[in-house]
């Protein structure tokens, strides 16, 4: 079961608890689906924390483009530097 979230509405994100503060390049996404379900994001920004308080965005709020189907590749969104973070949204 991949994450989803409870809605289909603007502003859902998901948190990742990388267990202990960790330099970070960029994030992973990818598809999922079969022949009744399609689930994938196409674009996103990243927030990073230290503590899980404070939230910076990644790249000045840039937008990351993501999987353009379901196809179940992986898509790999780099940072334009690395970031040093706990905590990573996926917004």
């Amino acid at each position: 079961q991949a994450w989803s979230p409870p809605s289909a509405a603007a502003g859902e994100w998901m948190q990742i608890d990388l267990g202990s503060t960790c330099k970070v390049r960029g994030v992973v996404t990818q598809g999922r689906g079969d022949a009744t379900t399609s689930q994938y994001v196409t674009k996103f920004t990243v927030s990073v924390s230290v503590d899980g308080g404070s939230y910076s965005q990644v790249a000045s709020n840039q937008v990351f483009s993501s999987n353009q189907s379901v196809n179940k590749e992986l898509h790999v969104a780099t940072f334009p530097s690395v970031e040093t973070a706990r905590y990573v949204r996926i917004h």
